[in-house]
């Protein structure tokens, strides 16, 4: 049973290669969408059932969009708008982005494992060694094994 875990974890891997996945919007929109979801339970509502159901859809189609340029703009545009929020209540008005991830969902977990965000223009930025895609990573990280996102190729790269 063990063997078959395995696999479809494999499987599933090879599947989402070159894929958006969850990033920070995607997770804002299921979130929202439960939320919305939990009223129309109290209160049922034909709009609010839509309204639940549209969410859950645009989640869906965002983690699964093999588009991940248009996500990550999009993602970056959400996380800015967060920003407003956030720089208000702590006090720290940084170059950091809100999601204290580097460009979204960049390299599936591999880089950015402290945390915090890069300040602008501290991105080294080469192409992969295997299809020439142009990728990035955080400078001053030490080095790092990144996966790129179009062929999953993996390489390290001193940062």
């Amino acid at each position: 049973m063990g063997n078959f875990f395995a696999n479809l974890n494999e499987k599933m891997q090879n599947f989402m290669a070159g894929r958006n996945g969850a990033d920070k919007l995607a997770r804002w929109t299921l979130g929202a969408s439960v939320a919305v979801l939990l009223v129309n339970m109290f209160l049922p509502n034909v709009v609010l059932s839509m309204l639940s159901y549209a969410l859950l859809f645009y989640c869906v189609y965002r983690m699964f969009s093999s588009n991940v340029a248009a996500r990550r703009q999009e993602n970056e545009k959400f996380e800015q708008f967060l920003g407003r929020f956030s720089r208000g209540r702590n006090g720290s008005s940084g170059g950091q982005g809100a999601s204290g991830r580097p460009g979204g969902n960049a390299d599936s977990g591999n880089v950015g494992a402290s945390g915090r965000a890069p300040s602008a223009g501290q991105k080294l930025t080469f192409a992969c060694e295997k299809c020439g895609q142009s990728l990035s990573v955080p400078k001053g990280r030490g080095t790092l094994k990144v996966t790129c996102p179009k062929c999953n190729h993996q390489q390290k790269v001193k940062s």
